[in-house]
């Protein structure tokens, strides 16, 4: 009976001792990672980034030497990030040795070192943490834009991380042409299904001002240790530029004319069934239509032509880099209008997962022509 007394005294006495702090709930992070710094200004106003480190969104990353690596594959993508908080980051001090420029910008841009950056609402929940130590990355494909026309972009938010909390938007965010810049938004309910939209690439406003599209952006409530920072520049990606001044915005989206776009014969490697991979090119057919549509208009040409794309699939149906283009027929100028918004798109696709497991090679031609 004594030793049944002292087995439950110690027992009590292990509950009173403190243990170790249990892991915590890996944390994920989804926006664009870029790579930062901290301004460190020199004689005559000279400008150097130093402590560079990768952020994404506006929450900076710690990683190893390999995952660093890795991170320099996705820089200037939407990604997904996982690790574990880090709470006590710090970041040497900056001795500056000059004076600071400073920049002419509004409250809510921040001067960094891939330029102005804009600090978006904090959405409703928990906050996101203050860096990550990172455990793994991969790309975000949850979100693809692409020209529909000259006046309008299609877009297609897709929950490729499950289900978002009933607040969640997608923000269409202007900024001012000429003057001082204000903003204007249109924000779209993303609910709990996937959806396509058609966004104006200009809005008018007050006093003949135009205001254009620059950026899509993704606002829900942190959930599941999912915390969202989307801010997916448009301006540079598409082309979207400011109309003459004095010319107005138009007052419809107009759709593609003249254009049509046809799959040629897969080539593949791995378990994979050719009509697979038509299917999921065809449920993109219009976007790869509006890149085409759009370089035509910007190129000032007609042109027809064929771009061979090649490109692997993860074993979780994700494309797993930027494709690459095999071989174009078309002429230099419409080639670099075009490639870039094509391989954007094909990169974007899902794709189900391979029924036999491993990689798969796709080699794929895709036809542009007018009617």
């Amino acid at each position: 009976m004594r030793r049944d007394v002292m087995t439950l005294g110690a027992l009590a006495a292990l509950m009173l001792v403190p243990t170790a702090a249990a892991a915590a709930e890996p944390v994920r992070l989804v926006g664009m990672l870029t790579e930062q710094g901290d301004q460190k200004c020199g004689p005559n106003m000279k400008v150097a980034w130093v402590n560079l480190h990768f952020q994404v969104g506006f929450v900076p990353l710690v990683a190893d030497a390999t995952l660093a690596k890795e991170l320099r594959r996705f820089e200037g993508q939407p990604v997904v990030v996982e690790g574990a908080p880090v709470t006590d980051y710090t970041r040497p001090a900056v001795k500056q040795e000059g004076e600071c420029p400073i920049p002419q910008m509004r409250s809510d841009w921040v001067w960094s070192r891939t330029g102005m950056r804009q600090q978006r609402a904090v959405a409703a929940g928990p906050a996101p943490p203050k860096a990550l130590k990172v455990t793994s990355v991969k790309p975000y494909h949850g979100i693809l834009a692409a020209p529909a026309g000259a006046d309008a972009i299609q877009v297609r938010f897709r929950h490729a991380l499950g289900k978002l909390p009933m607040k969640a938007k997608l923000v269409a965010h202007y900024e001012g042409c000429f003057g001082k810049p204000g903003t204007k938004r249109k924000s779209y309910e993303l609910g709990s299904r996937d959806i396509d939209l058609s966004i104006a690439k200009t809005l008018g406003g007050v006093r003949g001002r135009t205001y254009r599209l620059d950026s899509l952006q993704v606002l829900s409530p942190s959930h599941d240790g999912v915390h969202y920072d989307m801010d997916l520049g448009l301006h540079r990606y598409l082309g979207i530029r400011c109309p003459p001044r004095g010319k107005k915005p138009p007052a419809k989206a107009n759709k593609p004319h003249r254009a049509r776009v046809q799959f040629g014969a897969s080539v593949l490697t791995g378990f994979m069934a050719k009509p697979v991979i038509r299917k999921a090119l065809g449920k993109h057919a219009k976007y790869f239509l509006g890149c085409y549509a759009d370089t035509m208009l910007r190129a000032g040409s007609t042109g027809t032509g064929v771009i061979e794309l090649k490109w692997r699939i993860h074993p979780e149906g994700r494309v797993m880099a930027r494709p690459s283009v095999v071989r174009s027929t078309f002429k230099a100028k419409e080639a670099a209008l075009l490639q870039q918004c094509v391989i954007e798109v094909a990169y974007r696709i899902p794709y189900p997962k391979p029924k036999g497991g491993g990689l798969v090679q796709v080699k794929q031609p895709i036809v542009f022509m007018t009617r």
